[in-house]
């Protein structure tokens, strides 16, 4: 569906580049390092779009676990909202991200019945998505931490 791939974990990753501070990497690493068929969903937004150097920089990251980093990269050009929307309801789970949490992303997957996993930041921007996880008394989807984090997601999505 979607030209995604129905026996492989879709670990969606949809933040706005921007938002992906090189600390992430480390957290999609330690994912495929857990599980080798990770595929992990991210968005590439309009020009000027800073996802070239996005790509290259996770690329390197992925090659400390993957003999083929690409394998583990799905990339959507920017769409329509319905797209959007049924591009969440077929992933696995949601990747947070660290230091700056997502507001409508994070919404819009609770609200397609998919797990958001999170590990609160220290400012307001990267709280977000635990604030709406404890209103929601899902806890569980809380990590302390960004190897937590990686291991959580890994749960469950398997």
């Amino acid at each position: 569906m979607l030209g995604l791939p129905e026996q492989r974990a879709l670990y969606l990753v949809p933040q706005a580049l921007y938002k992906l501070h090189p600390d992430n990497d480390s957290v999609l690493v330690d994912i495929v390092r857990r599980d080798p068929t990770a595929l992990f969903v991210l968005f590439e937004l309009r020009s000027p779009s800073p996802i070239r150097r996005m790509r290259e920089r996770l690329l390197q990251a992925l090659a400390q676990v993957s003999a083929q980093p690409q394998q583990h990269l799905h990339w959507f050009a920017e769409c329509t909202r319905e797209d959007y929307l049924r591009i969440k309801r077929v992933c696995d789970v949601m990747v947070d991200s660290l230091h700056w949490s997502g507001g409508n992303a994070s919404l819009d997957a609770l609200h397609c019945g998919l797990p958001v996993i999170t590990c609160p930041g220290r400012y307001m921007r990267g709280r977000q998505s635990a604030a709406m996880l404890r209103a929601l008394d899902c806890v569980e989807l809380i990590a302390q931490s960004p190897q937590e984090l990686a291991q959580i997601a890994v749960a469950v999505a398997r």
